[in-house]
């Protein structure tokens, strides 16, 4: 009898901690974890779609730059793609040693720098989609203000490359599940030189 009352005191005692957890207690924060863990998708770069990227002639307000993203699909099958995509991108300078990170941004990036696979955390609605049919390519033209002071020449003459990464968000994939699956990752690689003035 004494060991029951005793562990129907605890019990009760342990129900306030429950309901005293609330929106702050160990259920919601494990909530929290899984929600940021499901936003977090992974994916390997496309192997049957490429891209390649270069400055947009269009004349667009400074301090902007815009770029132009061209992508073609190589397979049989006709591919989805939202008709603005955030991108991510990776601003690197080239040193005696090879390249080196000047600076980076966006919800889009690479695993790590030994892995090749791309982490989208976008919080990217599905919106419109875009298809492109096999044999076909569409472009796309996005600015990157904060890339622009990464991009600016700092020694008389530089090499620097532009990277930009795409992977569909995991938002995306759970309502367009015929969103392209893969990652597309590209490279804009310049010579810069300060003008004479900057020097």
């Amino acid at each position: 009898m004494k060991t029951s009352l005793l562990l129907s005191s605890i019990l009760l005692c342990a129900l306030p901690l429950g309901a005293q957890g609330g929106a702050n207690g160990p259920a919601n924060h494990l909530a929290q974890a899984n929600a940021r863990s499901a936003a977090r998708r992974v994916s390997a770069v496309c192997q049957l779609t490429t891209a390649n990227i270069v400055p947009s002639s269009r004349t667009v307000a400074p301090p902007a730059r815009e770029f132009v993203m061209q992508v073609t699909n190589n397979s049989d099958r006709a591919i989805k793609l939202p008709k603005q995509p955030e991108f991510g991108w990776r601003v690197e300078i080239l040193e005696k040693r090879g390249w080196k990170l000047r600076a980076e941004g966006g919800p889009v990036h690479l695993l790590k720098a030994e892995d090749q696979h791309i982490v989208s955390t976008a919080a990217e609605d599905a919106g419109p989609l875009m298809e492109i049919a096999p044999s076909h390519g569409e472009l796309f033209y996005f600015v990157l203000p904060d890339a622009k002071k990464a991009l600016a020449p700092y020694r008389p003459f530089s090499r620097v490359r532009l990277n930009i990464y795409w992977s569909p968000s995991a938002n995306v994939v759970e309502k367009e599940p015929d969103v392209l699956p893969c990652a597309l990752a590209v490279a804009w690689v310049v010579d810069v030189q300060k003008a004479p003035a900057e020097e």
